[in-house]
């Protein structure tokens, strides 16, 4: 119905009318303005509930998504915090002030085999490194006494020092699969993109490429000293998987490859070594 004002005929005044459905009805006492009012809807409440009830039911709903929101984000951030690689801290947390290591002393032998072709022996090693951050360290390995077939080995770094050969690498703890207490370091030969080049005589060079794997302790455990030790057998590494931050399986690889008097390709081979290195201050590994 739709009210209108109009003249009257008769008195020349003003009336209302209203008209409904294209037609015109007199007024009553339902269409007046004030019935309208009272029959207006309640725009801010969709339900028709009391004002009070509405807001109360509006809090319930605002408190139930900030819990969510909390739950949600309590969640998230211990599932990033059981996620973490291991790091190498001063024993208490911080990061280490003091970050030179070197070899506790020389060690006995070490042995790179690659699988069914012969091995590398080498009679001692020397070990000196930095940690660069508390999830990497780089180290210089210098062995010594070693050989082939009877023949002297060397690396290119070296030179014509018969016997020596040298390696930089790259070290980095990493989880044992399964476990959230040991720790392994992965040693991996730097920089990436390079191999070390060995040369057994004039007549036989042998490069390698690669990493490998080492016990090399437990969480939360204090030491001023760390052993580490890798294994393996007719060139397959005893220890060949570790575990992410994701926990994903990842594998690692060392490999060899020849040229010269005894050529073939690149090739499964394997470390086997054990020594211990000294830190200047007290540390641990810690998750």
């Amino acid at each position: 119905m739709i009210a209108q004002t109009r003249i009257g005929p008769l008195t020349g005044t003003k009336v209302a009318a209203w008209r409904r459905g294209g037609r015109e009805v007199a007024p009553t006492s339902a269409d007046s303005p004030a019935s309208q009012r009272r029959r207006a809807p309640r725009c801010w409440s969709p339900t028709n509930k009391s004002k009070e009830q509405y807001d109360m039911k509006y809090l319930k709903i605002m408190g139930l998504c900030l819990v969510a929101v909390f739950l949600v984000n309590a969640v998230a951030v211990a599932t990033a915090s059981a996620a973490e690689e291991p790091e190498l801290r001063r024993t208490g947390g911080s990061e280490l002030a003091k970050k030179k290591f070197k070899e506790a002393a020389t060690s006995g032998k070490y042995v790179l085999e690659t699988k069914g072709l012969g091995a590398i022996e080498c009679t001692s090693s020397a070990v000196e490194g930095e940690v660069r951050s508390p999830t990497e360290s780089e180290a210089t390995v210098t062995l010594t006494g070693c050989s082939a077939s009877g023949e002297k080995c060397n690396s290119e770094e070296t030179g014509s020092k018969e016997g020596r050969v040298r390696a930089v690498v790259s070290i980095r703890p990493r989880w044992s699969r399964g476990s959230r207490r040991f720790v392994l370091f992965l040693k991996t030969i730097l920089p990436r993109t390079r191999q070390i080049v060995v040369l057994c005589s004039a007549l036989q060079t042998i490069k390698i490429n690669g990493g490998f794997l080492a016990e090399a302790g437990e969480i939360e455990k204090s030491h001023t000293e760390l052993t580490l030790s890798a294994k393996q057998k007719g060139g397959v590494q005893e220890l060949t998987e570790f575990e992410t931050e994701a926990k994903v399986i990842e594998t690692t690889t060392l490999e060899t490859e020849g040229s010269g008097l005894k050529k073939f390709a690149k090739t499964q081979s394997a470390a086997e070594a054990a020594l211990t290195i000294t830190f200047e201050e007290a540390v641990e590994f810690r998750a």
